[in-house]
C-alpha cells in the first residue's frame, strides 16, 4: 500500500511479530528451567505457562505499540494488565505523557524547519554536486541527515507518549531524587 509516497506493507508488522514471538518462546523455555540456572533477567522475564489466546492477541496488538513496534516483554505486559508488582500503583501519567508528546512535536518541528532548507532529496543529485565547495557540501549533508533523523524521532516519541499515557511506561520511583520514572518502555533515546 502506498500512502503519501510511503510504502506500507505487511512486513512492517511481521518484523515486530517475529520479535515478540521469539522473545515469548525463549521466556517460555526459561520458565521450564530451575531458578539456579537462570540469570536475573531470565528469572524476571520468564513465562511459566503459555498465554491464552486472548492474552496473546492483547500482547500482540497492544494499541500503543503495535504500529511502530516498540518492543516489550510479555511478562512486563502481563504484570501491567493484571496491575501487579510495580504496576499495583501507577500515579497519574498525564503530565509525563504530555512531556513526551511535546518532545515528539518538537522533533517534528525541527524536521520541518531543517528539511525546508536542507533537503535529503538534494543530496546525491547533480544540483548537490554544484552547490558551494566541498566543505559546504559536507556541512549540507550533515545538517540534512540530522534533520532527517528527527523525522523518525517524532513518531517514536509520540508512540512512547501513548505508552506513558496508558501507564505501561511506569518504572517505579527513583528513591534518590524522589520522582516517578516513566522509562519502562521507551521507543527511542534521542
Amino acid at each position: 500500500m502506498n500512502y503519501g509516497g510511503f510504502d506500507f506493507e505487511v512486513s512492517t508488522y511481521t518484523m515486530l511479530l517475529v520479535c515478540k514471538l521469539s522473545s515469548l518462546a525463549f521466556c517460555y523455555r526459561d520458565g521450564g528451567y530451575h531458578e539456579r540456572y537462570l540469570t536475573p533477567d531470565q528469572h524476571k522475564w520468564r513465562v511459566n505457562e503459555l498465554p491464552s489466546v486472548l492474552e496473546m492477541a492483547s500482547y500482540t496488538f497492544y494499541c500503543c505499540g503495535c504500529a511502530l513496534g516498540i518492543f516489550f516483554e510479555f511478562s512486563d505486559y502481563k504484570r501491567f494488565i493484571e496491575r501487579k508488582e510495580e504496576y499495583s500503583y501507577v500515579p497519574s501519567p498525564i503530565l509525563p505523557s504530555l512531556k513526551v508528546l511535546a518532545e515528539g512535536i518538537f522533533c517534528l518541528v525541527v524536521f520541518l524547519v531543517v528539511s525546508s532548507s536542507f533537503s535529503v532529496m538534494v543530496c546525491g543529485t547533480e544540483e548537490y554536486a554544484h552547490i558551494g565547495g566541498f566543505g559546504y557540501r559536507v556541512f549540507y549533508y550533515m545538517v540534512a541527515m540530522t534533520g532527517q533523523r528527527f523525522f523518525y524521532y517524532a513518531p517514536w516519541l509520540i508512540t512512547s507518549g501513548a505508552i506513558v499515557a496508558s501507564g505501561f511506561g511506569y518504572n517505579g520511583r527513583d528513591n534518590k531524587h524522589f520522582f516517578h520514572k516513566w522509562d519502562k518502555v521507551v521507543g527511542v533515546y534521542w
